[in-house]
């Protein structure tokens, strides 16, 4: 409960004071996504879209190279765990779509089956996002840099769009599904 991680440019750094002192991690600089297992909070998966995902078993004190894809040339962004089987997990990059990996993030299988983005006039600010519904492993929704949110109902096997009435005109930079009501999804960016 006094842990935090925080990641820029120079890379991950921990606090285990709650934000008073702040160390920096022995991994090569770069921003990561850093995800916690979420039965076994001990377990920390730290992914960076130039060197692969990192793992530490310890509280993040140390870290080994647990999975070397990379999303080469690429801008990888989020990383969820299926809370229902952390085994499964759903990555999301800016050119490549949507990733899934079914044994703990050792390795990566594309699904963007339905998904439709390629060639988008979006810019760098797009920060794609994925959500797994905490209550349904197999429902995910996925935030694209076309500025559309796609629902899968088979744990990403096929992708259709999700976004009546929801209008962006401009960058991207949440989704987030209400921990209470997991009908209830927000998404936000510069258009509010």
């Amino acid at each position: 409960e006094n842990l935090i991680f925080a990641s820029g440019l120079e890379g991950l750094f921990r606090s285990t004071d709650t934000g008073k002192t702040w160390s920096r991690l022995n991994l090569p600089p770069g921003e990561y996504v850093i995800r916690i297992h979420p039965r076994n909070p001990s377990s920390i998966l730290a992914a960076s879209s130039g060197h692969g995902v990192f793992r530490s078993t310890d509280l993040g004190e140390t870290w080994e190279l647990f999975s070397q894809y990379t999303f080469e040339g690429d801008f990888f962004h989020d990383l969820e765990f299926d809370p229902k089987d952390p085994q499964v997990l759903y990555a999301v990059s800016f050119y490549n779509g949507v990733f899934k990996s079914t044994d703990g993030g050792s390795t990566w299988l594309q699904k963007n089956s339905g998904l439709k983005w390629k060639n988008i006039s979006a810019c760098c600010a797009d920060i794609p996002q994925v959500e797994v519904d905490p209550n349904n492993g197999k429902i995910v929704y996925v935030l694209l840099p076309n500025r559309i949110i796609y629902r899968s109902s088979n744990g990403g096997e096929s992708w259709n769009p999700a976004n009546q009435g929801l209008k962006f005109t401009k960058e991207v930079h949440v989704l987030k599904i209400d921990p209470k009501d997991t009908m209830t999804l927000y998404a936000g960016g510069a258009n509010g």
